[in-house]
């Protein structure tokens, strides 16, 4: 036991010392991206009225169907850099030694409906996600390390029934409910389950059953 502890403690000094360089690593990228994703915006701003009025001018009509959609992917975009940017500030505070988070009370069901929003790519190709969540239950939380909960965990799910094609229902259901003054939140889905020789583990980072080039063992830890 005292060995899984040193161990144990080794991994978490390691995370520690990754955290702080993948933060600076990743951080210079994520500028230029947000950087860009800003100039576009105006690009649009400008190009928008011009396509809109001469949209008539392409046969396929493809283009006044993406009109719709350039302002929903834009701002996607956007989200996705600023979700980077607290994920790099959350690195840094876990490597200085203590995690900071910005608390706030909102409906549980919103980090719910977050997370399927940014898997919904995923998602369409043969899985289906059902929501069982009071709209009434209300969470203090830091809205996305909420998020991240259930996107690692929906990811998981359709990894575990990906490579089982005599599945059909690749369904997946997230359920709440408000009892004693706890939320009891549970996530199924129709895969194998976890083994019982891993269940002791599935918190230990950098421990994972997917293999090297999928998994990092770091989403439940």
């Amino acid at each position: 036991t005292r060995t899984k502890q040193l161990a144990h403690a080794e991994r978490l000094a390691c995370l520690g010392t990754f955290s702080a360089g993948m933060a600076h690593e990743i951080n210079n990228p994520n500028s230029f991206i947000s950087g860009n994703v800003d100039f576009l915006r105006q690009f649009w701003q400008l190009g928008r009225p011009i396509l809109e009025q001469n949209q008539h001018l392409d046969p396929s009509g493809r283009i006044g169907a993406f009109l719709k959609e350039v302002d929903e992917t834009l701002d996607g975009m956007l989200d996705g850099s600023r979700r980077i940017s607290k994920i790099v500030d959350s690195l840094k505070a876990y490597s200085r030694g203590g995690m900071e988070s910005d608390k706030v009370e909102c409906r549980l069901l919103d980090p719910v409906q977050d997370a399927g929003y940014l898997l919904r790519h995923r998602i369409k190709k043969g899985f289906s996600l059902k929501i069982e969540v009071p709209h009434a239950i209300m969470i203090v939380c830091d809205r996305q390390q909420m998020t991240q909960v259930f996107v690692n965990l929906l990811n998981n799910a359709m990894d575990a029934m990906e490579g089982m094609e005599e599945l059909e229902d690749k369904r997946m259901t997230i359920a709440a409910e408000l009892l004693e003054q706890h939320v009891w939140i549970r996530v199924k889905d129709r895969g194998p389950g976890i083994s019982p020789d891993a269940r002791g583990k599935i918190f230990e980072p950098f421990y994972t059953t997917k293999g090297k080039p999928k998994g990092t063992g770091l989403g439940l830890s």
